[in-house]
């Protein structure tokens, strides 16, 4: 038998060959050591290619590198304790420490000091790291003592911080570009020591700011997430983030000198778990709509502890406590204010400013210097307060507070020890209708309930044990008062006063008052209980 043997053709060969020349050359390693064959940075940089790898053994090197166009991919690494001196011999500035021109360049494990303002020409600034191209990637690095920022990245996305220390530099990090991350990275006793990002979908996680000049963390451009961030003593704000969807989450923030949490232009924003304390501003500033602020924690803020401007926002599950100012400030319509804890306000507990909004299940305690518990301004309508606790504040326990609002709804909260002044009452509401149903108060300085305006409904509360008289309706024409129960009041329990026309008074029990019921307006009574025995000493209210 013959066999037949094929060799290959002239043409398959040619694409076997050409195959062969188009592919990559292998990456390589290029080492450099003091004495080697490479002593210097820079010579073992001219030598690499793109993607190439650049192995610096540890020593101290004293230049200013630079990584030119045409090195893409490049990796500079340190092996050991590998320190980059960028002052010259002299001392003179010569720029910065390392220079990238080129894109994904990776530069990690280096030490770098003393990069200074060069002034003659080109006129290089005192970056530690100093980029102009995309996809940098530094980590592990620590940058000492330079006259401009540590790490400069202008008009470069996607770059990456990772893991490193800045310490007494004229400023910390400065990125302009979409997509930038820094985690992991401690800035401390930088004079502008900002984290300072411009561009959309930045990401600033577990870093520490300590001793800053001006804010920790600025952020703008939307889209942001900073979270797990640890902040101290910065001369400005904690954090300050500009644009839609930010989530500001889990960050300790302490000690500022402004605000400790500030978002401008924040619409869908989220600011969760986050604790602030010891700021010379506000707490948590917000301006957008749709925000949510939840569960954070301000304590001992000079100015409000949360406020907020936009529409259609929830400030839920906070607590804020020792602030200067109001508690809580929220301006606009469609607010949620739910289940937050309010102590020791000098200020407002809870104020809200305008329509449509929801407040419940709050505690307020402790409003001090005069102020009230919950504050219902301007000339609200369609709103609901409904369900709080409310204790100790030294004017109101809740007020709706302009004589143009109507349609708010007042139900079902407790108000205890408020009207320590003896100003205001406990729960009182201008304007009208409005609805006073199912609450429950107790122990106040000053009246129960009054009202100051035409068409409330006033059913069902119990009032007991009030300085003055347990519902009080001032003035306004129609307004019903049913199955209410008033006890041990130190004046009338109910009392119609002179500028109250057409006032209906039905099937409500007055109990042991100074007076039961004193009519000096007009309407009519029908169906209601009065004690025959009259004023007694009322007991102790559990």
């Amino acid at each position: 038998m013959v066999s037949c043997i094929a060799f290959p053709t002239r043409g398959a060969l040619f694409l076997a060959a050409a195959a062969l020349l188009c592919a990559p050359a292998a990456a390589k390693t290029v080492v450099v050591s003091k004495g080697g064959a490479h002593p210097t940075i820079a010579s073992g940089i001219a030598l690499a290619g793109p993607g190439d790898t650049v192995l610096v053994k540890g020593g101290v090197y004293q230049e200013n590198v630079e990584i030119p166009a045409g090195k893409d991919g490049l990796k500079l690494t340190a092996s050991g304790s590998v320190i980059i001196e960028a002052r010259p011999a002299g001392g003179a500035g010569n720029g910065p420490g390392i220079r990238v021109n080129s894109s994904a360049v990776r530069i990690s494990g280096f030490i770098i000091e003393n990069a200074a303002n060069d002034l003659s020409p080109p006129n290089y600034l005192g970056y530690g790291i100093e980029c102009l191209q995309d996809g940098l990637k530094a980590q592990d690095c620590a940058i000492y003592a330079c006259s401009k920022s540590g790490i400069y990245a202008s008009a470069c996305d996607d770059v990456e911080i990772l893991g490193c220390l800045l310490a007494g530099n004229i400023g910390g990090v400065y990125v302009k570009g979409s997509n930038a991350k820094v985690v992991g990275t401690i800035l401390s006793n930088d004079q502008k020591g900002t984290i300072d990002i411009i561009g959309t979908n930045a990401r600033v996680a577990k870093c520490k700011v300590l001793v800053s000049g001006e804010s920790g963390i600025v952020v703008s451009g939307g889209g942001a997430v900073i979270e797990q961030n640890e902040i101290q003593e910065c001369a400005e704000r904690g954090i300050s983030a500009i644009g839609s969807g930010e989530k500001v989450t889990g960050n300790d923030v302490r000690d500022t000198g402004m605000d400790g949490i500030y978002l401008s232009s924040a619409n869908g924003s989220t600011v969760k778990d986050n604790s602030v304390r010891n700021a010379a501003g506000r707490g948590i500033t917000t301006s957008g709509d749709d925000i949510a602020l939840k569960d954070n924690e301000v304590r001992s803020a000079a100015s409000y502890g949360i406020m907020t401007s936009g529409a259609g926002c929830t400030i839920s599950g906070n607590q804020v406590s020792d602030v200067l100012d109001y508690g809580i400030n929220a301006n606009g319509d469609f607010h949620v204010i739910q289940g937050n804890k309010v102590e020791r306000a000098r200020g407002i507990g809870v104020c809200m400013s305008g329509d449509q909004f929801v407040i419940e299940k709050n505690k307020v305690s402790g409003c001090f210097d005069g102020y009230q518990g919950i504050y219902v301004a301007g000339a609200a309508t369609a709103g609901e307060v409904r369900a709080n606790t409310v204790s100790r504040c030294a004017d109101c326990g809740i007020i709706v507070a302009n004589a143009l609002s109507q349609g708010v709804v007042i139900a079902g909260n407790s108000v205890r020890e408020c009207c320590s002044s003896g100003a205001g009452a406990a729960v009182q509401v201008a304007g009208g209708p409005h609805d006073l149903r199912s609450n429950v108060i107790k122990d106040c300085g000053a009246d129960g309930i009054r009202v100051e305006g035409p068409g409330n409904l006033v059913a069902e509360n119990e009032v007991m044990k009030c300085g003055r008289d347990g519902i009080d309706v001032e003035s306004g024409a129609g307004n019903v008062l049913r199955k209410n129960t008033v006890k041990w009041c130190c004046a009338e329990g109910i009392e119609n006063d002179a500028g109250a026309t057409g006032t209906t008074v039905e099937k409500n029990v007055m109990k042991q008052n100074r007076i039961d019921l004193a009519n000096s307006g007009t309407g009519t009574q029908s169906g209601n209980s009065f004690n025959s025995g009259g004023w007694s000493t009322p007991p102790e209210i559990e």
